[in-house]
């Protein structure tokens, strides 16, 4: 990829610095800090493993088996789908993305207006 000049690339770090003081981006990245902290990539883990472990129950034709991690599966995976913390980061993520794709949209506005 070709360097950015001087002046694009200052005027890039001068809305990154604005962006972060967005009060929808620190919430942002306060999330994503405890979500870093907390046990959710050890349920996400869990949940990858029990994955596994129902196909080769249904591969292995282990269909007690199959019914039972299916269960264990289910209930786990709907304890992290609803985790507070994953909730409000997924609300959080689309916001961001929101207020990014608005900002791509004027700076593709403005350029096809000249």
């Amino acid at each position: 990829m070709k360097p950015l000049n001087k002046e694009i690339e200052e005027l890039a770090l001068r809305i990154n610095e604005e962006l972060k003081n967005e009060e929808i981006v620190k919430e942002f990245f306060k999330y994503q800090e405890a979500i870093r902290k907390s046990n959710l990539d050890e349920m996400e883990e869990e949940i990858k493993i029990l994955q596994q472990k129902i196909v080769n129950a249904l591969n292995d034709n282990k269909m007690d088996e199959y019914e039972k991690l299916k269960d264990e599966y289910y209930q786990l995976k709907s304890e992290y789908d609803s985790h507070p913390l994953l909730v409000n980061y997924q609300y959080l993520t689309e916001s961001v993305n929101d207020l990014l794709q608005q900002i791509a949209f004027i700076i593709d506005k403005e350029l096809n207006e000249k």
